[in-house]
């Protein structure tokens, strides 16, 4: 009698993602090429990009993205993800040069991920963004 080995019901497309994560998206592959530190997160539910970035690359991060036409700071804000997890920044970003493609402008949404039992301390984006003064 033969032994037979347990068969995984996975294609190799999806134990390939799982090793490798999420695809690199337009903006990953823009910052990988400036040397900037991401982590490449699953898009949100309508598909736009999700960076995840470390408090002391933000500044950096989003200077170079604003120089590359995110322009428009639409939204930050954090949230608490539970018990014992951590806390999340989170800032979307628009290109406002893409406004004549109203319907389908370039975005991006970065978090910054904090251990609840570590530094939470995150750089103030005022000095790119003025309206970031009563969102912060």
């Amino acid at each position: 009698m033969t032994e037979e080995t347990p068969t995984n019901p996975q294609t190799e497309q999806e134990q390939s993602q799982e090793i490798t994560g999420p695809e690199p998206g337009k903006v990953s592959l823009f910052l990988s090429q400036k040397g900037l530190n991401h982590i490449v997160l699953e898009p949100d539910h309508i598909g736009i990009e999700i960076i995840g970035i470390e408090p002391k690359s933000l500044i950096e991060v989003v200077s170079s993205l604003k120089a590359d036409g995110f322009n428009y700071l639409q939204c930050q804000g954090g949230y608490d993800e539970g018990p014992g997890k951590q806390l999340v920044c989170f800032y979307h970003l628009i290109s406002m040069l893409d406004i004549e493609n109203i319907s389908n402008p370039r975005e991006v949404r970065l978090k910054v991920f904090l251990d609840r039992n570590g530094s939470l301390s995150v750089p103030s984006l005022y000095g790119l963004f003025k309206g970031a003064d009563w969102q912060e």
